[in-house]
């Protein structure tokens, strides 16, 4: 039998090299490869010479793009994205070319691996670094590309992708076969017009393993961070510094040190042109707020409709936060009504404000917990009343980070950069907001715990920030919700999947807001 071989492979643009040069030093130390290659444009060749180990393979991009389209691409996307999109083809390329006793670990120039890393086990999975990312045009792509969707919580943008030839051959396979034409131009047509980030080459072959090679899958369970220039800064250290100290970094198998993250240090201008380049500009958040506005009040008419329509109602509403704050029910839980209601909310200050809000109603009860596939308990991270109430900038002024708060850390670190639209202030102050993240430790409860089995008709309402696919799966199936609302903005295009395989029917989705009925 022959073995098989793996490569380890990087594309590495000039405005990283100084990080390449302590990367490859650490790729080399920790992660065991028959090959290692690093692809670089053609005039900076001589440049990577000088600073990378010779057991790096360095191989000039042209070499690869052969095949590409690129002036296709330029039609559909900014200029300026032109690079970021092309060390993806650049990467896939290199799957393409991979031979049948072949391995490969896709790795990041701007991530420096601390710890001896594995990839591949003995009885043939692959082991994947979890994160827990959600960028709703990446599935758009994906569904147009493969005709899959999302069916896990994890996502696989975690600066490393490991993947055997099988599995790559069979993945440009399905593309070329599904889309009748080569993959590449597949994977162009399937981007969105505009789109400044519209594809994803971990998430696209993530997905795809996960629909053909499940068992295939396993995790790692330790920890990595792509805000490695934080880390740093809470160890009082500088980039330069990191090779002589990496105790200090013990507890990471690796960071990432990404240019936008380390550009908010930099002059306003940089920071401006990666801010276009990183996040959505300013009129499509003004366009998101925008259509929240004209269509709340759809989404409303149903709730109408639910509340004032049937007689005998149990509202059980997951997340309720303090009970005022862009809470969907607060006007009906006004009054005594059809209904009893149950509120579920994990955050001690406000369960405090929600007993102040109900403490007359014997027909509302109010729970301190989170709700989940089954009872634990777990560390939630979220942003403290006295800093949210700071968060609001330039506006809107509708105390956005109040209550923003998630069992996932990234959530809530992605929501606070994606709000930088807020204004300059908002901006100088991103990554005070971030180090101010608190944690608590709190209950979950299995959700059909927190339901009685009873003849009323259920109204779920879940606002849990990437956790409702865990809520809806700890339900109770004998006894379903009748009407379900969830708020779809993270990681739970997985949590729609789940309710139309239950065979509840989309009736609105507005302003990210679902309504599903069982049908």
């Amino acid at each position: 039998m022959i073995k098989s071989k793996i490569t380890l492979i990087s594309v590495c643009h000039p405005k990283h090299i100084k990080i390449w040069e302590i990367t490859s030093k650490h790729i080399l130390k920790y992660i065991k490869a028959d090959n290692y290659i690093v692809v670089v444009p053609d005039k900076n060749i001589n440049e990577f010479n000088s600073c990378t180990h010779p057991k790096f393979e360095i191989i000039p991009e042209n070499n690869l793009l052969i095949n590409f389209n690129l002036d296709k691409l330029r039609l559909k996307i900014d200029k300026n994205r032109i690079s970021w999109y092309k060390q993806q083809f650049i990467k896939l390329e290199l799957l393409f070319r991979l031979k049948s006793n072949e391995k490969a670990i896709l790795w990041d120039a701007d991530t420096v691996p601390f710890k001896n890393l594995e990839f591949f086990s003995e009885d043939g999975s692959l082991i994947f670094y979890p994160s827990h990312e959600f960028h709703s045009p990446y599935f758009i792509a994906i569904n147009k590309l493969l005709g899959m969707n999302k069916i896990i919580k994890e996502s696989f943008i975690s600066q490393c992708f490991p993947i055997t030839y099988e599995i790559s051959s069979n993945f440009f396979r399905h593309i070329e076969s599904y889309n009748s034409t080569s993959w590449y131009d597949a994977v162009i047509e399937c981007i969105g017009i505009n789109e400044t980030s519209g594809f994803s080459e971990f998430e696209s072959i993530g997905t795809f393993i996960t629909h053909n090679y499940f068992d295939l899958i396993s995790w790692h369970n330790s920890s990595w961070s792509r805000l490695g220039y934080n880390e740093l800064k809470k160890n009082g250290l500088i980039f330069n510094q990191i090779e002589n100290n990496n105790s200090l970094l013990s507890k990471f198998d690796y960071l990432s040190f990404e240019k936008w993250e380390n550009m908010f240090d930099k002059k306003e201008k940089s920071f401006k042109c990666i801010y276009l380049i990183m996040f959505a500009k300013k009129f499509i958040n003004y366009f998101i707020l925008f259509y929240k506005r004209k269509f709340k009040k759809t989404l409303e008419k149903y709730v109408d409709n639910i509340i004032l329509t049937e007689n005998d109602l149990l509202i059980v509403q997951i997340g309720a936060n303090d009970g005022i704050q862009n809470d969907p029910i607060r006007k009906y839980l006004k009054l005594k009504g059809n209904y009893n209601a149950i509120l579920v909310e994990p955050l001690p200050f406000f369960v405090d404000s929600l007993n102040q809000l109900y403490n007359d109603r014997d027909d509302i009860k109010v729970i301190q917990a989170a709700a989940g596939e089954k009872n634990d308990n777990q560390i939630l991270y979220y942003i403290p009343n006295h800093i949210a109430l700071n968060m609001n900038g330039n506006g809107p002024h509708n105390n956005w980070a109040l209550g923003q708060g998630s069992f996932y850390k990234d959530n809530v670190v992605f929501w606070i950069y994606n709000n930088s639209f807020r204004g300059d202030d908002y901006k100088k102050n991103i990554k005070y907001w971030i180090e101010n993240i608190s944690e608590v430790n709190v209950s979950i409860i299995a959700t059909k715990n927190l339901i009685p089995i009873t003849s009323k008709i259920i109204f779920l309402i879940i606002d849990v920030q990437g956790f409702e696919i865990e809520v809806l799966k700890g339900l109770d199936w004998n006894y379903p919700p009748k009407y379900i609302i969830i708020e779809e903005d993270l990681n739970n295009m997985n949590a729609r999947e789940y309710l139309l395989n239950k065979g509840y029917i989309l009736i609105t989705n507005c302003s990210n807001n679902l309504l599903f009925v069982s049908n």
